[in-house]
């Protein structure tokens, strides 16, 4: 049905018949043009004929329109709940006005393509088509599931709340995708985009950077992840890619290959489709930087089986006390001969009891225990709550008469003496009490009760290491808090936990609580220690286990000096609370739920004497610090990045040492009476840059001629050291040689010298000139460092810079960096220079141009210098003396022609100084001043000063074929300014002269 309101139809008078905005409602009513049949409106054409005419669908109606339809701007799309456009075609909505589109519920269909968002719209719907473009940088928002089978372009600031699922789905940076992402085809995830959920596609590419993926990712072929990208989830792909740098899996990964970039990780582990080398990663091709199964590095395995687990053996002894829990052996075997275990780890269940408990690395338990507080028979049983097993339980009863063992799984819980130890976790060498209890059933046999209340009960107790197997001290117990004694054969205290029990006399309380004990071990690890009574004849025993963890840390080696960027060894020792060294810290098991026990190195904090260090040039520890167990302690294997004076702090790498309940002690580090550090990091090598490469200018300079030059402090790995600075007062003076080309030998003193600042350890390039690790040097300094050939004019020569610390030991010096296979120091072609004008005669009403050329001696002869450029050496107007004999007036330059630029125009070394004549004729004497002031430096007495200072080059006065030497005998002719005359009105006299004439008559 169509609407226009009264207040439109007069306006449509009055401007034309499409003036009036009509809303077309599909709602059960006549639309014209289209058929009505249950539910179900079919056009053959688009319903709205006006360019502001709106379409309505109520919820429940589908419109079905047999053409493709394209929306205008002031068009109208509305509907809600479970309203339906289906149109055969292409369906574009993109053009419309935002306030105009009013889409809260539905289902958009297009056989052709669907488009959405050339505007900043909003919409909620289902859609599908065959192919799909979803925005074009305007904020849009779908929210509902997308699905096409072609390809769908999400665009720039288009956000999806909803699954998508296409043949090629690919984004534009940013956008988000709130749901699942399923392409046939490939996924592309553009810069800075966001998927929340799961990937599903043969190729998945997500580009750099900073883009996240909450979900996993299953590719098929391959998956790539640029700089900065991150994944939550698990993956699993052919052929994975981590680019450089800082991309990260946080889960697991299975692969066919894996190629890590620099700081690339891989979380959890790597499960190599084709197997691995146990303890290595065949399948990755490691460049991350992190070392394999380092804290940072890759931890591969091969994938799992199906049933990883075969069946869990129960081993026990057939009988338990009522009163207190009875240890049993759970193994988890991964064969049904139980010849190997499964090592993935598992948490269990067993019963009777309900007891939890965990089977770790080694596949086996010694830790589980059943429990029921009546007598009678129980079937032992175990289940697992993460891992699939193939098999039922399997029971082994080690005591049965039969000798080689049942595969019963009953128990029997009977009115024993029921023995029960409590044992907390305790710090190395830190007295630790602990208590034993003993019970028994009442003549009921509904409840337990104390064994020996106000008794003294000899005790037999024993010990054994857990982990790490061995230990390298005795553990000692006391009964009274008094005597202490070894639990070894013989009570030595220099001997070890060997199985052999002690007696001892236990009190126990009146009051029928448990006995107290106490113990003592100087080292670290988990421990057990069996206890077990002779009542009536018979042995009831029971054991518990403890963990002992290290009571602090030190770092009993580190270097006095590194050079930065380059490895060093620091050695961090665990220690007990008497001070001494726990050997077996770093001797642990490891446990798929606990890591391997280790420390963690990283930059200490710093003094303040002297140190002005802030945290945004602190530097870092690069590559991340590996570490290993050696016979002293744990090796750490650091590099500092940085200059200065560093500590290396260290801490436990856990929280609590072998998951148990002792927190970490604090963190120590290495300290300096200094305050600012305990090792001194200085740079591995100088950088030496020739200013006019940089600039991209000709690489040469004239003997005498100040250098632009800029010294970098560097590390080994090429980075700059922004701690050698005079503000943090790190830097050193520094000076510098010329060398040969191939650096192989300095250059002689009979061919040339350096001169000016940093050219010898007297007048070096002082400390000061270092800011964050730089120092320059700039030609127009008042003492800037030249090169001088002793002797003048000199063949070319080529330069090498070299810089060097001047200290004494080892100092830093551009020469070292050959050792880090780098280039340091730039090399410069050294020439003698001159600059030369050329007389000249010309008619006395036009310009005469004199040819001007720079000029290098070649060892034989001068010639003109082709890498000089316009611009390098600049001669002003105001560097010129000329000076006019009469009747000749003073000509002037003709600027516009020859200092187009406010400078002698130079191409190739050569350029005209074109002179204009001001009347008269005769001959003008021009001098140019290569000197810093106004006077001339010529052999012609009579040329007045320059009308301003000279060109500051000096160094290209040399020998000038017009100045005789007598004529100024101050003046040698080596050193003069260069000098030329420009005749107005006379012909030049060699075109005078006749050399020879002939007359010849026919």
């Amino acid at each position: 049905m169509r609407l226009c309101v009264w207040a439109c139809l007069l306006f449509a008078s009055l401007a034309g018949a499409n003036a009036c905005a009509a809303v077309f409602n599909f709602n059960g009513g006549d639309i014209n043009g289209c058929t009505l049949s249950s539910n179900t409106y079919t056009c053959s054409s688009f319903p709205l004929p006006a360019s502001t005419d709106t379409m309505a669908i109520a919820s429940g109606y589908t419109v079905l329109i047999k053409t493709s339809v394209s929306f205008d701007y002031n068009q109208g799309l509305a509907m809600s709940g479970t309203a339906t456009l289906n149109v055969t075609g292409n369906l574009n909505i993109a053009d419309i006005n935002p306030p105009n589109l009013s889409i809260k519920g539905g289902n958009l269909i297009s056989s052709g393509t669907f488009a959405v968002g050339n505007q900043a719209q909003t919409i909620t719907a289902n859609v599908s088509a065959a192919t799909m473009t979803l925005g074009t940088g305007k904020q849009t928002s779908i929210t509902g599931n997308v699905n096409a089978s072609g390809t769908i372009t999400i665009g720039s600031h288009c956000t999806v709340t909803g699954s998508v699922s296409g043949a090629t789905v690919n984004t534009n940076s940013p956008s988000t995708i709130d749901g699942d992402v399923n392409a046939t085809v490939s996924f592309t995830l553009a810069s800075g985009s966001k998927v929340s959920g799961n990937i599903v596609a043969p190729t998945v590419s997500l580009l750099p950077s900073n883009s996240i993926v909450g979900g996993n990712i299953s590719a098929k072929t391959s998956l790539r992840l640029g700089d900065s990208v991150s994944v939550n989830g698990d993956v699993s792909t052919g052929n994975l890619t981590l680019d450089s740098a800082d991309a990260i899996i946080y889960g697991n990964a299975t692969v066919d290959k894996a190629t890590l970039n620099w700081a690339g990780r891989v979380v959890k582990t790597i499960y190599c489709t084709g197997g691995t080398t146990s303890g290595q990663c065949d399948c990755v091709t490691n460049n991350s930087g992190y070392p394999v199964n380092s804290v940072s590095g890759p931890h591969c395995a091969a994938v799992p089986p199906a049933f990883p687990i075969d069946h869990f053996l129960i081993l026990h002894d057939g009988t338990a006390s009522a009163c207190t829990p009875e240890p049993v052996t759970v193994k988890a075997c991964a064969d049904a001969a139980c010849a190997s275990y499964y090592k993935g780890g598992v948490n269990l269940t067993l019963q009777p009891g309900g007891g939890s408990f965990a089977i770790g690395a080694s596949g086996v338990s010694t830790d589980a225990t059943v429990s029921q507080s009546s007598t009678g028979n129980v079937i032992l049983n175990v289940s697992a709550s993460s891992v699939a097993v193939a098999n039922p339980v399997q029971c082994d009863n080690t005591t049965d008469s039969a000798g080689a063992g049942s595969a019963y799984c009953g128990m029997n819980f009977n009115n024993s003496i029921g023995l029960s130890l409590s044992v907390p976790d305790q710090y190395a060498a830190v007295t630790t009490g602990f208590s034993l209890a003993a019970s028994v059933l009442d003549p009921n046999g509904k409840s337990c009760k104390p064994a020996y209340p106000g008794k003294t009960q000899p005790v037999q107790l024993s010990c054994a290491y857990a982990n790490p197997a061995r230990g390298s001290q005795p553990l000692t117990v006391s009964s009274d808090g008094a005597g202490f004694s070894a639990l070894n054969a013989n009570n030595a205290s220099t001997g070890l936990c060997d199985g052999s029990a002690r007696s001892f006399n236990v009190s126990f309380p009146a009051n029928g609580s448990a006995a107290t004990l106490s113990m003592n071990y100087a080292d670290v690890g988990q421990l057990r220690i069996d206890a077990s009574v002779t009542d009536n004849g018979k042995s009831f025993g029971t054991s518990g286990k403890f963990i002992v963890a290290p009571n602090g840390f030190k770092i009993s080696s580190f270097p006095a000096t590194t050079t930065a960027g380059v490895p060093f060894n620091v050695i961090a020792t665990a220690l007990t609370a008497a001070g001494l060294a726990a050997p077996n810290f770093g001797l642990e098991t490891a446990d798929p739920a606990i890591a391997a026990e280790t420390v963690q190195f990283s930059l200490g904090a710093l003094g303040t004497q002297g140190c002005k260090l802030t945290a945004s040039v602190l530097g870092s520890l690069s590559p991340p610090p590996t570490t290993s167990v050696i016979n002293t302690g744990i090796l750490g294997k650091l590099s500092y990045t940085e200059a200065g004076a560093l500590n290396i702090q260290v801490q436990q790498a856990s929280s609590y040492y072998l998951g148990g309940a002792k927190p970490r002690p604090l963190a120590v580090q290495t300290s300096a009476a200094s305050g600012c550090g305990a090792i001194a990091s200085t740079p591995a090598w100088f950088q030496v840059k020739e200013g006019r490469v940089g600039a991209g200018l000709p690489n040469f300079y004239y003997s005498g001629e100040p250098l632009d030059l800029s010294v970098t402090a560097m590390n080994a790995l090429g980075n700059r050291t922004l701690l050698y600075d005079s503000g943090y007062g790190y830097s050193n003076p520094v000076v510098f040689a010329a060398w040969d080309a191939a650096g192989a030998k300095a250059i002689a003193a009979a061919d040339g010298a350096l001169s000016g600042a940093g050219a010898a350890a007297a007048t070096p390039l002082p400390a000061s000139a270092f800011a964050q690790g730089i120092a320059s040097l700039s030609a127009s300094s008042a003492a800037p460092l030249v090169f001088t050939f002793a002797s003048a004019p000199h063949a070319p020569m080529q330069v090498r810079l070299r810089a060097t610390e001047v200290v004494s030991g080892n100092a830093v010096s551009s020469a070292n960096a050959a050792t880090y296979n780098k280039t340091a120091e730039d090399v410069y072609n050294a020439r003698s220079g001159r600059l030369a004008i050329a007389s000249r005669f010309g008619s006395a009403t036009g310009d005469l141009a004199l040819p001007v050329s720079f000029q290098y001696w070649t060892g034989a002869s001068w010639i003109r210098n082709v890498d000089e450029s316009d611009g390098l050496h600049r001669i002003l107007a105001s560097a010129l003396a000329i000076q006019a004999k009469s009747p000749l007036s003073t000509p002037i330059v003709a600027t516009a022609n020859s200092m187009p630029n406010g400078y002698l125009a130079i191409d190739k070394g050569l350029g005209s100084l074109t002179l204009r004549p001001t009347g008269g004729t005769g001959t003008a004497t021009v001098a140019i001043n290569l000197g810093n002031t106004a006077a001339v430096n010529s052999c012609l007495s009579s040329l007045p000063s320059s009308k301003g200072a000279g060109a500051g080059m000096p160094y290209l006065r040399g020998p000038n074929g017009i100045c005789p030497s007598a004529e100024v005998p101050n003046v040698a002719p080596a050193s003069a300014d260069p000098v030329a005359r420009a005749t107005f009105g006379a012909t030049a006299p060699e075109a005078k002269r006749i050399i020879h004439t002939r007359e010849v008559f026919n």
